[in-house]
């Protein structure tokens, strides 16, 4: 027989003490693409989850809730009222017109319709192979094999056009369903013989859920909340005024409810709830607790207990990973291009310092540029950068890195680059100056080639004629070329920190 105890086993035990004191945890609000309601949410790991709701809309993340995505739903066009999961490769979720899509071995969903053309409700796995499904005038159904096949299971007359809003099992063949005007039906066989439980409440009601093998449960509906302690024998009423629409348990005494109007309350001994202010009055419809509450709603609404993380980018004035300053003349001219830090979070975030690679590329030095600063969430700081190369006889390309740290976010970096060209015209010569050089042997002379100072380390030099075929490569040591017959060629110098391009002419 399979237990729901083993389940909750299987997760680890630190993680219950994170999620459970919800009454003293924030909730906030998690940006999604889904504009329209969710109607349930499931987790299939720690960090893989999704929502499903209305207009077939699936956004999915796979960082543990902190970003989501939409997925495209091939063959739908429906609602979508629940969503659940055995494991990371096996799930369905259901909708309107006896819709049921179901995932295996961790495929894109396939469409499964029931022969009844009903909204299916809800589903729950009660084995890997076994899964029970309720929906619309007494619609209940059952597959054996994760929900490929799907054979029909008859209810009681009496509750044959009642609505079935929500499903749970207490064993492999032990199950349970709720729905209109107080109706609680239970099954020992699965399904073949059932039994209507007296419950002190004729009011609607959406879910129901046994966390655990304890024998404690709740039952949550229109303006009513149900407790029982001895494995649904008896059920006892708890007082609430609340329109609830889902109940999921952690353990025998943890629970959870959202509903309409933004309601949203917990317990932690079975029986007494509180109510937390969700900062909304949209209504919530789903909820699920991996290792943090995660409550769905109303145009796309997704809250969680789990703070939000701090983050940045840096860019472009588009967010582009270069910010181009064109070229220049070197020595006369400067230009100015702007970089941008945004704060991609809901949170402020801490610039704690600001540099760049290069002497040749500098930060305006305004107040506004002073570390540390704090940047709020979803806020933009401009940062003016001036390119001043320095004189050269040859053209040559600068880059240089800008970094941006944080306190909270770490480091972000940007890369700068721009080109100078001679303020003269020359050609490459060793004329006395503060630059780096090397010394080249041609047709039995010594030619010195310079490249800037602040060029450290190695590099590679490439040596062209006029048609562009390669002659020769060496490094900072030089070589002895030999005889080259006489005429301009072009010099390509590469480093780590740029490069450099100018002619050489051979003499007699």
């Amino acid at each position: 027989m399979r237990s729901k105890r083993l389940i909750r086993l299987l997760l680890p035990i630190l993680i219950i003490y994170s999620c459970l004191d919800a009454q003293a945890q924030s909730l906030y609000r998690v940006s999604t693409p889904a504009r329209s309601t969710l109607r349930a949410v499931s987790f299939l790991t720690a960090n893989m989850g999704l929502a499903a709701g209305d207009s077939s809309v699936v956004v999915a993340t796979g960082n543990g809730g902190r970003a989501w995505s939409s997925v495209p739903l091939v063959g739908s066009g429906c609602a979508l009222y629940s969503a659940t999961f055995e494991d990371s490769l096996e799930g369905a979720m259901t909708g309107d017109s006896g819709a049921i899509f179901i995932v295996l071995q961790g495929q894109d969903p396939v469409r499964v319709s029931l022969p009844e053309v009903k909204p299916v409700y809800d589903l729950t796995y009660t084995t890997p192979e076994t899964v029970i499904a309720a929906g619309s005038k007494g619609l209940f159904y059952r597959s054996v094999d994760s929900g490929k096949h799907w054979s029909k299971v008859t209810v009681p007359a009496l509750a044959a056009s009642h609505d079935f809003f929500g499903v749970d099992y207490f064993d492999d063949s032990t199950y349970w369903v709720v729905g209109t005007l107080g109706t609680v039906l239970y099954t020992e066989d699965a399904g073949t013989t059932w039994s209507r439980i007296p419950v002190p409440t004729t009011k609607d009601l959406y879910s129901i859920n046994f966390p655990d093998s304890s024998g404690t449960g709740w039952i949550a509906g229109d303006h009513v909340l149900l407790v029982t302690t001895d494995a649904g024998d008896t059920w006892t009423s708890i007082s609430t005024t609340a329109s609830l629409r889902k109940v999921v348990g952690w353990d025998s005494m943890h629970a959870y409810a959202v509903g309409l109007s933004g309601a949203f309350l917990t317990t932690t001994d079975r029986i007494h709830w509180a109510s937390i202010a969700t900062g909304t009055s949209a209504n919530l419809y789903g909820i699920d607790i991996p290792d943090s509450v995660f409550i769905v709603g109303d145009s796309g609404i997704v809250l969680t207990t789990l703070p939000p993380q701090a983050d940045f980018l840096v860019g472009d004035q588009n967010l582009l990973p270069e910010v181009s300053f064109g070229t220049i003349k070197a020595g006369t001219d400067t230009t100015t291009s702007d970089a941008m830090i945004v704060n991609t979070s809901s949170v402020p975030v801490t610039i704690t310092n600001i540099i760049i690679t290069s002497p040749y590329f500098k930060l305006d030095s305004g107040a506004d540029n002073r570390t540390p600063f704090i940047l709020d969430g979803g806020g933009t700081h401009p940062l003016q950068i001036t390119f001043a190369p320095p004189s050269s006889s040859v053209q040559q390309t600068y880059n240089a890195t800008l970094r941006v740290s944080s306190q909270e976010a770490g480091e972000r970096d940007v890369q700068l680059a721009g080109t100078a060209t001679p303020s003269s015209s020359g050609v490459l010569r060793g004329d006395p100056d503060p630059l780096n050089y090397l010394t080249v042997w041609i047709n039995g002379h010594a030619t010195p080639i310079e490249y800037p100072g602040t060029w450290q380390g190695t590099v590679s030099v490439f040596l062209f004629n006029v048609t562009g075929q390669l002659i020769a490569t060496f490094n900072e040591q030089g070589a002895d070329l030999g005889r080259l017959p006489l005429g301009v060629y072009y010099c390509k110098i590469w480093s780590s920190f740029g490069y450099s391009i100018g002619k050489l002419v051979v003499h007699n």
